[in-house]
């Protein structure tokens, strides 16, 4: 039985987070277990998960709740450090965009910094 990612991208608005785009995966939902490892010491050596943020996106939560007791390891990283995590680890192609795996497109008008990637896993 494998390992799976699941998550969500939010973005401060106003002071409020809120989810904006589902973590996905270009290549299909492939395992990279070098990635969860550098994300969340899942699978490998690694930090050890920051488990959920208290002010989490209400959408965010609700995919998190809907996991139960499936969903573990919970963790959260400001966007740029998951971006940059995500383009060491990327098996496929030498680059990585927020596009492919966050599902979004930034608009210049929303600095990187007002963006963080929730994420959990499941086996």
């Amino acid at each position: 039985m494998g390992t799976d990612i699941h998550g969500w991208t939010e973005r401060n608005v106003k002071g409020r987070w809120i989810a904006v785009a589902k973590l996905t995966s270009p290549h299909g939902h492939a395992r990279n277990y070098k990635r969860f490892a550098a994300l969340a010491g899942v699978r490998g050596e690694g930090p050890v998960p920051r488990g959920l943020p208290v002010d989490i996106a209400d959408t965010t939560k609700y995919h998190v709740d809907d996991w139960g007791a499936d969903g573990y390891c919970h963790s959260w990283l400001p966007l740029a450090e998951a971006l940059l995590i995500f383009q060491q680890t990327e098996r496929h192609s030498d680059t990585v965009t927020l596009r492919s795996h966050f599902g979004l497109q930034i608009d210049f008008l929303a600095p990187l910094d007002d963006y963080r990637l929730v994420f959990w896993f499941d086996s």
